[in-house]
């Protein structure tokens, strides 16, 4: 005979909980003794993960602005999210979407702390904790479909997973061209549907940002990891079915992209892999080599990736030489070729009588390499400057051979370098 599961304790069955969550109910007032008692008495013995979602309600609460005062009890909400930090992934879930609903400044550095800590404590790193908890929920269709009034609006990732769209459907369920005029009617609503479409694009941007820092940044996962990250909600999955991915396990990595059917390998063929792998986004500088069968397959394919991966420009270092040597003696436009390359996260300075450090500097990663590109101020009083060397240095300002470097890493700095002497040309 099967014995039946024990039903799921509610967090609300423990009372100090409770006791939080009925006094976030009652509007614009401070926390009182037997709420305060309740959040000491959890800080002494914590609850279960389950109640991190009610302790974040209680926190929103906390910081609710009461007109004339600010934040209702801005102290009590500093307690709890302490408290919600020390509840693990189910806390860190609930502080990420708490941080998006919170717009005080003392409250938004008091979760970024507690989310840094977190950080540390679980080893995953913030991006990834973010990208698995902000951002709204879309369906399998990539679509959050939300309702104006009779009318109904459809916020939807585009095909190529790097922009949003609105569409609408009319008061009989059908697909009309334009919004509804009497969707104004609905001002609420419609706001609504706007903020939700900003930060859909912003959790969108954010995704592929960090996917495309992955790809040199040396993150890896277990394969269990890399499933329950990448592959956890409809919106990640469809990025992540979209790239190549590198399997290590053995002598040979195994470069492979998820389809419906499994992994398949650039020529199409099941890809079988151990349990026990490590997964990485794979970078072309690895293997250029395989670029051009990879181009292949996803022409085959009709692959449109959410970032460049398969076909991104590929710089390498000169068997003979520790240092690039690509545009030295180009004369740019500063100004172009300055914000080209603080778009990307070097550190450049002006180069004019009162500020001559001739040198644009970007972190590859943390602990160094560092990138160092060579500059002189241009002879002419058109304020361009003058590229020279390529080089890298580590964090003890000792020059690195680019030879010896992750192909990876080079490639990337290399790239930068001539998007911005293309910007600034």
């Amino acid at each position: 005979m099967t014995t039946a599961p024990p039903p799921t304790r509610s967090p609300l069955a423990d009372p100090r909980v409770e006791t939080l969550v009925a006094w976030a109910q009652k509007p614009e007032l401070p926390l009182d003794d037997r709420a305060i008692a309740a959040v000491e008495a959890l800080t002494d013995s914590l609850p279960s993960a389950d109640a991190a979602a009610a302790l974040a309600l209680a926190a929103a609460a906390a910081y609710t602005r009461v007109p004339d005062r600010g934040p209702r009890d801005l102290q009590a909400g500093h307690r709890l999210v302490t408290l919600i930090g020390r509840l693990g992934e189910s806390g860190a879930r609930e502080l990420v979407r708490l941080r998006e609903r919170v717009h005080y400044q003392q409250p938004s550095k008091m979760i970024a702390k507690t989310l840094t800590e977190l950080e540390h404590e679980l080893g995953v790193p913030l991006g990834e904790l973010e990208d698995a908890f902000g951002g709204p929920a879309v369906d399998a269709e990539l679509t959050l479909r939300l309702p104006v009034g009779p009318f109904e609006a459809l916020v939807t990732v585009s095909d190529d997973l790097r922009r949003v769209r609105t569409s609408w459907t009319g008061r009989s369920g059908k697909p009309v061209q334009n919004r509804p005029a009497r969707a104004v009617d609905h001002p609420d609503q419609l706001a609504l549907v706007q903020a939700e479409r900003r930060r859909l694009q912003a959790h969108l941007t954010d995704l592929r940002a960090r996917l495309e820092d992955a790809m040199f940044g040396e993150r890896s996962w277990s394969v269990e990891q890399w499933v329950v990250r990448m592959f956890a909600d409809p919106l990640r999955s469809s990025l992540a079915r979209r790239l190549v991915w590198r399997f290590d396990a053995g002598d040979t990595p195994l470069l492979a992209i998820p389809r419906d059917q499994g992994l398949e390998d650039a020529a199409g063929r099941r890809a079988e892999i151990p349990r026990d792998a490590n997964v990485e986004l794979w970078h072309p500088a690895e293997n250029p080599d395989l670029q051009q069968r990879w181009q292949r397959r996803a022409t085959k394919l009709g692959l449109d990736q959410p970032i460049d991966q398969i076909r991104r420009d590929v710089i390498l270092a000169s068997p003979t030489l520790s240092r690039l040597d690509m545009a030295s003696g180009a004369r740019l436009d500063q100004r172009a070729f300055r914000g080209f390359l603080m778009n990307r996260g070097w550190h450049v300075p002006y180069l004019g009588p009162f500020f001559t450090v001739p040198e644009a500097r970007r972190d590859l990663a943390p602990g160094g390499p560092i990138a160092v590109l060579h500059l002189e101020p241009g002879s002419d009083e058109d304020g361009r400057v003058v590229l020279g060397e390529l080089a890298f240095e580590s964090v003890q300002d000792r020059e690195l051979d680019a030879r010896e470097l992750p192909p990876a890493l080079v490639s990337e700095a290399a790239r930068d370098v001539l998007g911005a002497v293309k910007a600034g040309t």
